[in-house]
């Protein structure tokens, strides 16, 4: 028979063998990064060569060189409240991460109690102290309990935790990119309502003249009533439409205050031109402007943080093992409580097998397989989304340039005809209406150049929010968590 002391040393073995056996094990599958080329062509459809390559530059609204549209941009990245409200998430999975890794700790405490009993003579029972006296009893311990993460689950739900608060990183790069562009195209609208406003009210002006030049005419016998009535309807609808610019500028003002994080107010936005265009980056390659995009990259970590939940629940079916203890010292005194001989210690390991669950664990396997699966589907459905994106507004980019082109000559022949006329009218040649109406097809034409411009600059925008650019500087780290996941 074995001695006590042998006994202690197989014991102390048994559990230091399951110790270093239990950081070698990881049920379940490993994660391995999907192929989604099937998902994407290996060229872009419209875009291929169309662009200046100058280089990745994920800080694009700079490029504009509009100090008060930059400043907005810092503005909304310092207040704007769904970015607070992404960046706290990760903050929740941060912790929650913290809860998870602890199971892989021991779990103590420390506790203790002081009793005083006390009986009278004359009181007589079967519980409590004997009649007539009385007793202290006070107690210190220390509890210990570690369960054995000794098929890898708990790391596994730790691998969870650490892709989803990946993917928080990049759901938090999915509103940044949402908030700038946004800002961006309501930006742009405000400064087009600016110009489109000065331009109505010259038509408007415009307009008033030709009437009191048809109201002399008609005064004079040379003209109609009907020719009154025609401008004075078109004098209606440009006072119309100059109050719906006046109402639009209203409400793009208040967008971007709410995106910037402040109450609707006024004058939030100093005076400024509209921004210039750029000329757009070259695209790199399907794949690695598809890598830079925040949504595909949160699809993508969900996918992993799901691979890992399936592990964990396979984990489920294999035995669960814990070591345990207790330390304690017990007298009825506290002067002599910590003493060699009031030490009383229990120390042991325990095992929970899996006998029968019902069916519960296959059920919860069989649940994280689907989940992962929908993930899977979801990073595919992702990079679809992403590819048309792109191929979408590079179709945008390519129109609303020749549009643009086409607004410019519309507007250079309208100033031609105008200074013909305005000549002719300096030599005497005709009247001052027809200067008037020459006018109005300038005012036209430039409302229209300035739309058409509107029109090429969301653009712009769009194809960049396409590609994916403009967040990562204010996420800093991020690239080393994606390091120490892998």
């Amino acid at each position: 028979m074995l001695s006590r002391c042998a006994s202690q040393k197989i014991f102390l073995s048994i559990i230091t063998a399951m110790l270093l056996t239990c950081g070698c094990m990881k049920v379940g599958p490993d994660y391995v990064v999907p192929d989604v080329t099937a998902y994407h062509l290996p060229e872009w459809a419209f875009a291929q060569g169309n662009y200046v390559d100058a280089g990745d530059e994920t800080v694009w609204w700079k490029q504009f060189n509009d100090p008060e549209f930059s400043r907005l941009i810092e503005c909304a990245f310092e207040q704007n409240l769904s970015l607070a409200i992404a960046a706290e998430r990760i903050a929740e999975l941060q912790a929650y991460r913290g809860i998870t890794q602890s199971n892989l700790y021991p779990d103590i405490a420390l506790g203790g109690y002081g009793i005083r009993v006390r009986s009278e003579d004359n009181v007589a029972g079967l519980l409590g102290a004997p009649p007539g006296s009385q007793s202290s009893l006070f107690a210190g311990a220390a509890l210990a309990g570690w369960e054995l993460d000794f098929w890898g689950r708990v790391r596994r739900l730790v691998e969870s935790a650490d892709y989803q608060i990946l993917a928080a990183h990049e759901a938090l790069g999915v509103a940044v990119l949402s908030v700038t562009s946004e800002l961006a195209r309501h930006y742009i609208t405000y400064r087009a309502l600016q110009e489109s406003i000065a331009l109505q009210r010259s038509k408007v002006l415009t307009l008033r003249n030709i009437r009191i030049v048809r109201q002399s005419r008609s005064s004079a016998g040379i003209g109609t009533t009907q020719d009154i009535l025609q401008v004075d309807e078109a004098l209606k609808k440009a006072e119309v439409q100059l109050e719906s610019f006046l109402q639009q500028a209203a409400i793009t003002q208040n967008n971007i205050a709410v995106l910037i994080g402040i109450p609707p107010q006024q004058a939030i936005i100093a005076a400024g031109k509209q921004l210039s265009p750029i000329a757009i980056r070259r695209m790199q390659l399907p794949a690695k402007v598809l890598s830079r995009r925040p949504d595909v990259q949160q699809a993508e970590f969900l996918y992993a943080a799901a691979n890992a939940n399936v592990g964990a629940a396979m984990g489920e079916r294999y035995p669960k093992i814990a070591l345990g203890g207790v330390l304690s010292f017990q007298g009825d005194s506290l002067n002599h409580l910590f003493r060699a001989d009031r030490l009383a210690y229990l120390f042991g390991a325990g095992i929970k097998i899996p006998v029968y669950t019902g069916g519960s664990i296959d059920a919860n396997i069989d649940a994280q397989q689907s989940r992962k699966e929908q993930a899977k589907l979801a990073l595919q459905q992702a990079v679809l989304h992403a590819v048309n994106d792109v191929e979408s507004c590079a179709v945008a980019l390519k129109h609303t340039t020749l549009q643009q082109q086409q607004a410019d000559e519309q507007l250079a022949s309208a100033l031609l005809v105008q200074k013909l006329k305005i000549q002719l009218n300096t030599a005497g040649l005709k009247g001052h209406e027809p200067v008037l109406d020459a006018t109005l097809d300038v005012l036209d034409a430039q409302l229209d150049n300035v739309w058409a411009k509107h029109e090429h600059l969301e653009a712009i925008i769009c194809l960049y929010k396409a590609l994916g650019g403009s967040w990562k500087p204010i996420n800093d780290g991020v690239e080393d968590k994606k390091s120490e996941a892998d």
